[in-house]
């Protein structure tokens, strides 16, 4: 409900609504972009990454016709040397049309609430080390008790050539984002070597 209630005061004060969608979108929280669950059509929309279906480096602005009408009347108001470049369009055309064809989003969404389940199954199991799982689709966090905790058990799965990340702006919170078409045999293996390594780390702050 919080983008609702944000676009409804951006319509109300004449401002635009401008939606970060680089992670979030192209189908990674089981949605083809993160707004899709409020219902709400941002002015403009930022989108990357995933959008060069993880072989080319690709960005792109979506906007709006009330957005983009100073830049149809003056194209020049913005230039980008590198923008429409015809390999990295083809790859995104051939990035979505994938994702149409292969029903990645239904597939994202499933294997993204079987993985987030086995991850509350895990932190029901140690409490002291996990406070809490969230997430949509294949964007998980993992909220931890203690900042320490979260250096220990990124480790300890990258040990095991599982690799996860903080939270850029909370190092308590560690991100899972696998693939869209993650199998569930895959997703089996993952959660096996995170409980271990929960358990190794649940031991040390025990005896701390």
């Amino acid at each position: 409900g919080y983008l609702r209630e944000v676009k409804e005061i951006c319509e109300k004060k004449g401002a635009l609504l401008i939606a970060d969608e680089v992670q979030t979108g192209i189908g990674r929280t089981g949605e083809w972009f993160g707004v899709n669950h409020d219902g709400v059509t941002p002015d403009l929309m930022a989108c990357a990454k995933a959008l060069g279906g993880g072989v080319m480096p690709i960005g792109a602005i979506i906007g709006t016709p009330r957005a983009w009408a100073g830049l149809i009347e003056a194209p020049f108001l913005h230039t980008s040397t590198f923008g429409g470049n015809q390999l990295a369009c083809a790859a995104g055309v051939a990035a979505i049309k994938a994702i149409k064809e292969e029903d990645m989003l239904r597939r994202g969404r499933e294997a993204g609430a079987y993985l987030k389940a086995g991850l509350e199954a895990i932190a029901a199991e140690y409490p002291s080390v996990i406070k809490g799982v969230r997430g949509r689709g294949m964007m998980i966090g993992i909220e931890l008790t203690k900042e320490g905790a979260g250096g220990m058990l990124m480790s300890l799965m990258i040990n095991q050539h599982i690799i996860v990340a903080y939270t850029l702006n909370n190092p308590k919170v560690i991100r899972m984002e696998p693939p869209l078409i993650m199998p569930k045999e895959v997703i089996d293996h993952v959660l096996e070597a995170f409980r271990g390594a929960v358990k190794e780390t649940a031991d040390v702050i025990e005896d701390l």
